[in-house]
């Protein structure tokens, strides 16, 4: 086996993985709390609830949007490091 090094990460490509993926994993997290939201005594006494489209589409977008930010932080911060350190050794 060799040796090899990951020296670099695209941000561009981190960033819009981390959207997909964060996007997708949203609905599942929203369906979720939607139906612990069944269970909160608290709910009971709502009198506007909050429209279906602010929670089914808004969260999602959101979450990928906050998560490919970090994404995109995290691979430049990684690439900054991996310069200085020659980055994460691997068997191939």
């Amino acid at each position: 086996m060799s040796e090899k090094r990951l020296t670099s990460i695209s941000p561009s490509s981190a960033f819009c993985h981390a959207a997909l993926v964060l996007f997708l994993l949203a609905f599942p997290a929203i369906a979720v709390m939607r139906f612990l939201q069944h269970f909160d005594p608290q709910r009971a006494d709502m009198t506007h609830p909050s429209p279906w489209w602010a929670t089914w589409l808004l969260f999602p977008v959101g979450l990928a949007l906050a998560g490919a930010v970090w994404a995109l932080l995290a691979s430049l911060a990684y690439n900054a490091i991996a310069r200085l350190l020659g980055g994460i050794r691997y068997h191939a």
